[in-house]
């Protein structure tokens, strides 16, 4: 198993997936991903957390454009 980064950023499934109502901008994705990177958000989190990240301390994002919620926004920590 890879080493968790300390972040994760769900979207939604898409029209591969079978969803016409997909959130269109994978943008606001790599963004986020690339704030979380800059910032070194995994580090400071194991500094907080004092030990190995588990899945449990991940911090989690979900964007979501619909009523369906299948990045399941409800859930995340930012939603």
């Amino acid at each position: 198993m890879d080493e968790l980064k300390g972040w994760r950023i769900e979207t939604c499934k898409g029209p591969k997936q079978g969803c016409a109502n997909r959130a269109p901008d994978d943008a606001l994705a790599a963004d986020l991903d690339a704030v979380f990177r800059a910032r070194d958000f995994g580090v400071g989190l194991g500094a907080i957390v004092g030990g190995k990240l588990k899945h449990r301390h991940e911090f989690t994002v979900a964007i979501a454009d619909c009523p369906n919620a299948c990045s399941r926004p409800q859930i995340a920590d930012l939603g």
